[in-house]
């Protein structure tokens, strides 16, 4: 689990971004995190992996400060997994491997690390894809590779900044069916993302965002009922349900 405890931060120059933010990511949750551009989202992951430093506040992982943590330490408990560059030519098996860097011994590929890379590019669903460049791939296959390299990073926690961003709609619902697997194997996965059709049908738990602050946290059904969507975002939503499975309609708030 990663907890952020009363978090501040501040990018230099900058306004205060984040203000007294406190939250927890859980293992074996599935987290969105939603909120309006510039909002914070993107930098509460960079925070929680220690990629930042609060202000003030303090960052636990699994009860430790991840300010104690070395950084290969840190790296093999948490993967972060931002904005993708399909601009390289290195193969998709050559992407993963940068995944064992944590494990590394002088530098070499062991045989170990070479097995866990296999078993992350078959997991990830991009094993076929091994010997291709990324830059030759389709955005949902860019993304399983770049979720190969967090599988062979072998992280507990997954933290993925906008992972269905440009994709079809079929590709979106392989990805996020993807992170439910993972979740059930008992990782911490939490989601920054736009999509809120997709929030509300995949998500254990959704955190609101807005102002640098943390407005409101719980479940998909809780947040829709009770209006935090819609103050949020000035839409609304309506859950219907078609041949006995639930499906989520919205509308401008101004609209009857």
């Amino acid at each position: 689990m990663i907890e952020l405890q009363n978090i501040s931060f501040a990018y230099p120059g900058e306004l205060p971004l984040m203000q007294g933010l406190s939250c927890r990511l859980r293992r074996g949750r599935l987290t969105v995190l939603l909120g309006p551009n510039g909002c914070g989202k993107s930098t509460l992951l960079r925070l929680a992996a220690g990629l930042l430093r609060p202000s003030t506040g303090e960052i636990l992982l699994d009860g430790r400060p991840i300010s104690q943590y070395k950084p290969r330490e840190a790296a093999k408990q948490v993967a972060l997994l931002g904005q993708l560059n399909n601009r390289t030519e290195l193969t998709v098996r050559q992407l993963a491997e940068m995944g064992r860097y944590p494990y590394r011994v002088w530098g070499r590929l062991r045989a170990e690390d070479k097995l866990r890379v296999d078993m992350a590019l078959e997991q990830a669903g991009i094993a076929r894809c091994a010997e291709r460049r990324i830059s030759t791939l389709s955005g949902g296959q860019l993304q399983r590779a770049y979720i190969a390299l967090a599988l062979a990073q072998d992280a507990a926690a997954v933290l993925l900044d906008e992972p269905t961003a440009w994709l079809d709609i079929s590709a979106r619902f392989e990805i996020m069916g993807l992170l439910l697997q993972l979740c059930a194997e008992g990782r911490t996965i939490a989601v920054v993302m736009h999509e809120l059709d997709l929030a509300l049908e995949f998500a254990d738990e959704l955190m609101l965002l807005d102002g640098g602050r943390l407005q409101v946290t719980g479940s998909p059904a809780d947040l829709a009922a009770d209006g935090s969507l819609e103050r949020l975002f000035g839409i609304r939503v309506q859950a219907g349900t078609a041949e006995g499975r639930r499906f989520w309609a919205f509308a401008p708030a101004e609209r009857q």
